[in-house]
């Protein structure tokens, strides 16, 4: 028969995932046909619109990054990718493998190709597709899988092509939750167009103006945090960007210290910054203070041996899901841990002192309201020597020739300077070598954007040193502020941390270029170590560089850090890569976030709106144009100043904006209007108090009574379903009367459809209102969405003239969701817990309504689609209305049965769906498993096992590589012998157990993990086995026989206490028993490994898995008192070779269960004995009383105890 065999004699259900509603997102990628480029003694492959990456010595493989929003609340838990079709390409020679990468200037690695894969007859990658990180970016939760269109067999040479993948994502709830606010349009704009499912953001909670978006008087869209004593010297800087259309507030640390919770400053900043993006509207956040004023959180990355668990860094204070340390060790940002995708744009001014506030605050004003225009157009680019060796020479000049053409390098597009511009060039390639006296002259003439590929420190940054810095001359009048993107290392470690891991009183080379009075008006670059690839331009820096530049000129990213944003967040699908998340970490904006950056010559705007406006008009209308004709998309402010109204428009391609004006009071208004690349413009406007002409219009009700349609409930509220009627109220607050009165209805909302938008209504005296009763009607869609306040402009026409009013429409709509849920064998069953044969399960559920009105016509079912297995036996529950904040649900209606037949481990899927007149169909599912106790598994396919991740990498496979019996075992390592990741830690799960007493588990089991040498020797890589009681909520570490042989070290950062006994360092194949007799009923048992950021080895192997459990005839004592005397039905049923006959007595006595064959002849005695009340269960082995097998057929148990009888057929199948 099979290796594995699983004998069941107990059945019982184990509850998986508490709660666990499904989700199946799915997406069909297409892929243009591969490229193949024959280069450098290989073959490079690439696949328009995929990133060509890999592991360093591993094939580049094209890989495609898929990106999906998820529904809230939600996490992945599975991703299947498959293949439509496959196309098989040979090849001449071996693929190129990834090169490694290395800070400029270090020796370079050597540059080799890993054996392993090339040599092996295993497809590479192994799987189509993997999950690489889920990220949440404003409140939306986002997963990146990333999937790969070509296979390559290394011993064959051939690339199987698949011209298309399907790719199918499937969630569960997420138990963490806690994210800030959703805001799914600016999170759909950090994402860009790259997402599967845009529709998607709309699942959750639209930002709407009455309801989320901050009152004027709290609204601050830019925050400058610093020190109390440099809040005056900083107030210029605010009021910069306030005149500027975007209001802006200076809080200093000692109120945040005070006013926020957290265990240091860093903490509570940016517990203040998540407040700033909820409370205040905030969007950008600019750090004012080198590190001692605003420290740093020092993050985690580690690429190959080189580690840095303190690398400067700003991201913590941009991205605020999550703690950035989950373990709540030393170490923030390890994998799985961080947080990638930013709710605010930060940049620092590293300054301490006002002379430094001064004269950046000067340097920001000059850039950004009077630039030197003519030199707004011009580039420098400047590229050393990287690395030679071997003959092989790496030249700056190459990645920077990338930057200034535009590329298509290593498998992504990006855009180039504008060919218009002015660019210069300094190559070593080109020039043999250049140098400070060279550069000098360059930047005191004047240059907006310098890009630097080549070697820095701390001091030192183009090859211009920090004793140079004063010779600079560029003072933003006569000659141009410069921009600077440097590949060096630590040019940007504002820490004042060196390579030696020092720190120095002097300040970094960035800072003082930028707090100087000339110099550069910003800089981007690395506090710690820079990382590209020698004797190539697929450098990871490079990654970055180019996408930055990309955003600038073709990307639509036109301020400076949501560039430096943008670079980063099309880098985040590739964090799990070799040095990105480094890059991703060390990269940082000293700088203004805000600052709009200047991509070609500016022009001057022109305005025309009106010059006399008077309080209670509706809308202010503004045509903006510039010397070329209209602008689209200029920014239109009106701001009152604080705590006064602030309100904003964008212009349409017409160049025309209405701003909501109905908050302004008399007195001065700011105007002012921003469009990239020109000058800001700015007035003042005299607001007046009356007019001869002035009428408005406000929505004063909704009417949806019977009277007006019968698709109405007549309650005064906008529901889905309903045609309504809008009941508005009109006035003329001029001084003269208005003739030719029309009113019509606008909306942008897609589920109302406006049925009937326009009404006549004639004249109106002045000072005169009047009420239009079912002045339009509005149908509105029955699926249109949830809870929101719609959108809708109600327009006055008379006297020539036109009045514009904006105006919400509150729309009401329930929305049910699943709660709880329980799963109980009481009362039908006999509620041991334990799903017996032929025993009624009650399912209990509760669902609530969170939304704004009730849920009528509810109706939920309940389906089992393993009808062979289970089957509904009351399967509907009603309720003609559920309200607001009500609960429904199922207390006992919900009834299932579970056959007897059902083998052990079987996967039952519960399917709820709930359905409504004004609520969509939706269904949630329960997945649970029937469990047995007794397995023997040999290791040769996963199911019925489970494994995860529980950080990183999920490793846990079936090996051929190495077993106790053949062919196979568990492992947890990498493929073909490779080690396992680092900074991983996954469990494999045996299928869910009911144990009795007696039971026991065996295994063996082989390991290679990295231990210390100090006896018992210290585990920094370790493993053990657990078991849960509770279906895997809490799991308590077993205990083996032969007690575990090392201890973790007190320092390690794994999951295991210091000193706690595991199983670490290299043995060869050893036994293991684990006495289960304390445990009874349902059970989990798991194998837990983890790594940390250290070596990698060859992994755990783990093979014959076997738990058995010891069911004397006597039943070995009573499992509690049942209320009733009873035979229950045996399992399983046909069986072989054991069945197990479960039985109760309610009181003390005789008890005798006997086997007759199907002449009555008694065939076996299991039990004649008296005992105490209990539940009991007897064996029968499939023998008769002197030893002998019986032979296949129909059996006979007759149970007697006391008065009661009862007989119970049995099958036998040989």
């Amino acid at each position: 028969m099979t290796s594995r065999r699983a004998a069941a004699t107990a059945l019982a259900i184990i509850l998986l995932a508490a709660g666990a509603r499904s989700e199946i997102l799915t997406a069909r990628i297409v892929f243009d046909a591969p490229a193949l480029d024959r280069r450098d003694g290989g073959v490079f492959v690439s696949v328009g619109g995929c990133r060509s990456i890999g592991r360093p010595g591993e094939p580049m493989i094209p890989v495609r990054a898929v990106r999906f929003i998820l529904p809230p609340g939600e996490r992945v838990v599975d991703v299947a990718v498959e293949p439509e079709g496959s196309i098989e390409i040979p090849v001449a020679l071996d693929l190129f493998p990834m090169p490694p990468q290395a800070p400029p200037g270090s020796p370079a690695p050597r540059a080799g190709r890993d054996e392993s894969i090339y040599l092996s007859s295993l497809p590479f990658p192994a799987r189509r597709g993997e999950l690489d990180s889920e990220q949440s970016a404003s409140g939306v939760r986002v997963a990146f899988v990333n999937v790969y269109p070509c296979v390559y067999l290394p011993a064959e040479r051939r690339i199987l092509f698949s011209p298309a993948l399907r790719v199918t994502v499937r969630t569960a709830p997420n138990p963490d939750g806690g994210a800030p606010a959703a805001r799914p349009e600016r999170a759909l704009r950090l994402l860009g167009e790259s997402v599967e499912n845009p529709g998607a953001a709309s699942l959750y909670r639209l930002r709407s103006t009455a309801e989320d978006v901050p009152a004027s008087a709290d609204l601050a869209q830019y925050v400058i945090v610093t020190a109390p004593e440099f809040v005056a010297a900083f107030e210029p800087l605010a009021a910069l960007k306030t005149s500027c259309g975007m209001r802006a507030r200076v809080v200093d640390t000692a109120w945040i210290a005070a006013s926020f919770p957290g265990a240091d400053l860093q903490e509570r900043i940016r517990a203040f910054i998540s407040h700033a993006y909820e409370s205040w509207g905030t969007e950008y956040v600019l750090l004012g203070g080198d590190d001692e004023i605003v420290p740093h959180r020092g993050l985690y990355a580690k690429v190959g041996a080189t580690v840095d668990p303190d690398i400067a860094s700003d991201l913590y204070y941009a991205c605020l899901d999550g703690t950035w340390n989950a373990d709540g060790d030393a170490y923030f940002g390890e994998p799985g841990e961080e947080d990638l995708l930013p709710e605010v744009c930060v940049g620092r001014l590293p300054v301490d002192s006002t002379a430094e506030i001064a004269n950046v605050t000067a340097k920001i004003a000059r850039y950004q309201l009077s630039p030197v225009a003519a030199q707004c157009e011009s580039a420098l680019m400047l590229g050393e020597l990287l690395w030679s060796e071997n003959g092989v020479d790496t030249w700056g000049g190459d990645y920077k020739d990338e930057v200034l053409f535009g590329s298509s390098s290593w498998g992504f597009d990006t855009r180039g300077v504008p060919p218009f511009y002015a660019s210069i060039t300094l190559y070593d390639r080109d020039l043999g070598s250049w140098n400070a006296a060279q550069l000098l002259p360059v930047l005191n003439a004047g240059v907006h954007l310098v890009n630097h590929a080549g070697h820095a420190n701390i001091d030192e940054v183009m090859r211009l040193s920090a004793a140079q810095v004063p010779l600079l001359a560029n003072d933003g009048v006569s000659s141009s502020y410069f921009i600077c993107w440097s590949h060096g290392c630590y040019a940007a470690s504002f820490d004042n941390r060196d390579p030696a891991g020092g720190g120095r009183a002097e300040d970094c080379i960035a800072e003082k270029l930028l707090t100087g009075p000339c110099g550069a008006v910003a800089f981007i670059g690395h506090t710690r170590l820079g990382w590209d690839a020698p004797g190539s331009t697929c450098g990871v820096s490079q990654f970055f560089d180019r996408r930055f530049f990309g955003a600038l000129f073709g990307g639509g990213s036109r301020r400076l850090g949501e560039a430096h944003d943008r670079s980063r967040v099309d880098n985040v699908p590739y964090v799990s890569f070799d040095a990105v998340r480094w890059v991703y970490y060390t990269l940082t904006l000293l700088g203004d976030p805000a600052l709009p950056v200047w991509t070609a010559e500016p022009r001057r705007l022109d305005a025309e709106y009106s010059a006399a406006p008077f309080v209670g008009q509706d809308g202010f209308a503004v045509r903006v144009s510039d010397d070329g004709g209209p602008v689209a998309g200029a920014r239109v402010v009106l701001d009152a100043a604080a705590p006064g109204p602030y309100r904003e428009a964008f212009t349409d391609a017409a160049g025309e904006a209405l701003v909501d004006f109905g908050a302004f009071a008399a007195g001065d208004v700011l105007l002012s209007i921003v469009s990239p690349d020109h000058y800001p413009y700015h007035d003042t406007i005299a607001v007046a108090a009356d007019a001869e002409l002035l009428c408005s219009a406000r929505l004063l009700g909704v009417r949806d009574d019977s009277l007006l349609s019968r698709a109405g409930d007549g309650d005064g509220v906008a529901e889905p379903g309903e045609r309504i009627a809008l009941v508005v109220l009109l006035a003329n607050a001029g001084s003269a009367d208005l003739t030719g009165v029309e009113i019509s209805l606008a909306s942008a909302d897609t589920a109302l459809r406006i049925v009937d938008g326009s009404r006549y209504v004639g004249n109106l005296g002045a000072g005169s209102e009047t009420a239009i009763d079912a002045a339009f009607s509005v149908e509105i869609l029955a699926n249109g969405g949830g809870p929101r306040l719609a959108p809708i402009v109600l327009a006055v026409a008379a006297n020539e003239g036109t009045w514009r009013s904006p105006q919400l429409l509150p729309v009401s709509s329930p929305a049910v969701a699943l709660e709880s849920w329980s799963i109980t064998d009481a009362p039908e069953g006999d509620g041991d817990g334990c799903l017996d044969a032929w025993e009624f399960q009650n399912l209990l559920c509760s669902y609530r309504n969170a939304g704004s009105t009730e849920a009528r016509g509810v109706v939920l079912s309940l389906s089992i689609p393993e009808l062979g297995f289970a089957r509904v036996v009351r399967r509907t529950v009603k309720s003609a209305a559920v309200p607001p904040g009500g609960s429904f649900g199922s207390a006992g209606e919900l009834l299932w049965f579970v056959a007897e037949s059902t083998p052990p481990f079987t996967p039952l899927t519960l399917v709820l769906t709930l359905s409504g007149d004004n609520i969509p169909t939706s269904a949630d599912t329960i997945r649970v498993r029937t469990c047995g106790f007794e397995i023997d598994d040999r290791g040769e396919s996963e199911e019925p096992f489970e494994h995860r991740a529980i950080a990183g990498m999920d490793q846990w496979h079936v090996s051929g590589e190495r077993f106790r019996s053949a062919p196979s075992s568990w492992k947890c390592g990498g493929a073909d012998g490779s080690p396992y990741a680092n900074m991983s830690e996954s469990a494999l799960a045996l299928p869910p157990l009911c144990l009795f007493t007696g039971s026991t588990l065996t295994f063996w089991h082989r390991m290679e993990a990295e231990a210390g040498a100090v006896y018992p020797y210290w585990a920094l890589d370790a493993a053990v086995a657990e078991i849960s009681r509770d279906g895997g909520l809490t799991w308590t570490i077993l205990a083996p026989a032969s007690p575990y042989p090392s201890r973790a070290s007190p320092y390690n950062t794994i999951f295991l206490a210091p000193y706690q006994r595991c199983w670490s360092g290299a043995f060869d194949w050893r036994f293991e028993t684990f006495d289960l007799s304390a445990y009874s009923g349902p059970v989990l048992v798991r194998f837990h490994f983890a790594s940390d950021e250290q070596r990698g080895f060859e992994g755990w192997y783990i093979d014959d898995i076997r738990v058995t459990t010891v069911v004397p005839t006597d039943a070995g004592g009573p499992q509690g008192g049942p209320a009733a005397t009873r035979l229950d039905p045996a399992y399983p049923n046909p069986f072989n070779p054991s069945t197990v006959i479960p039985y109760a007595l309610a009181r003390d006595g005789a008890v005798a269960i006997k086997i007759f064959d199907a002449s009555g002849r008694l065939v076996r005695t299991l039990v004649d004995r008296r005992a105490a009340a209990g539940r009991y269960a007897a064996v029968w082995d499939g023998r008769d009383d002197r030893g002998r097998s019986a032979a296949s057929g129909v059996y006979f148990c007759r149970f007697a105890a006391g008065a009661y009888t009862a007989t119970t057929r049995l099958v036998l199948v040989r």
